[in-house]
């Protein structure tokens, strides 16, 4: 009977891994050939993957079970690996202390069919990489400083494939999106 009082949460933290790459970047050795184990995961059909800000990179499936307490649904709101702790603790009767200035959110709600916020923000930075994503609209930042570098903006709630990048076609945007990556990186050094 433990089954039905565990809940079971399956997911990933990132997409996988580029073909030929093992750990953190590091080429696969050239004496071996190239086999489908050398490929730990197909990110397709979204661009990037493990190491890229592309959602290739950072969507990933996640899978809940619960009998007898959650429902069978599919949920596509978007949620962050930082939901999980939050998340458990609510549902085991602990209240997150404010004091931790936990990350994640509850995200019960929406995995059960409730309301959720859509215009959440989500940050990510990596190395030289940063990104950060409201609402259907996601910007990406490369570059040592935010006064150079290269961006790019995208629509991911019409193109979740990121092939059409939308900085000049939408300046209000991207200025919104880029003065609130500089704000999160702000918080986060």
């Amino acid at each position: 009977g433990l089954d039905k009082d565990t809940l079971v949460i399956f997911f990933s933290d990132n997409g996988g891994e580029p073909p030929g790459v093992r750990g953190y970047l590091k080429p696969v050795p050239t004496y071996r050939t190239t086999t489908a184990t050398d490929k730990y995961g197909d990110n397709g059909p979204f661009r990037g993957a493990k190491y890229s800000l592309y959602e290739g990179g950072i969507r990933v499936a996640a899978t809940m079970y619960w009998p007898g307490r959650l429902e069978p649904r599919k949920v596509d709101k978007p949620m962050i690996v930082y939901d999980i702790f939050p998340t458990i603790a609510q549902l085991a009767g602990i209240a997150v202390p404010e004091e931790l200035n936990i990350e994640g959110m509850n995200v019960w709600p929406a995995v059960t069919g409730g309301k959720t916020n859509e215009d959440r923000l989500f940050y990510w930075h990596i190395g030289n990489k940063f990104a950060v994503r409201k609402g259907g609209w996601k910007l990406i930042h490369r570059g040592r400083s935010f006064e150079k570098g290269t961006s790019e903006l995208y629509n991911i709630a019409e193109d979740p494939y990121e092939k059409t990048e939308l900085s000049s076609a939408n300046p209000g945007k991207f200025k919104e999106l880029f003065e609130e990556l500089k704000y999160q990186h702000s918080l986060d050094k």
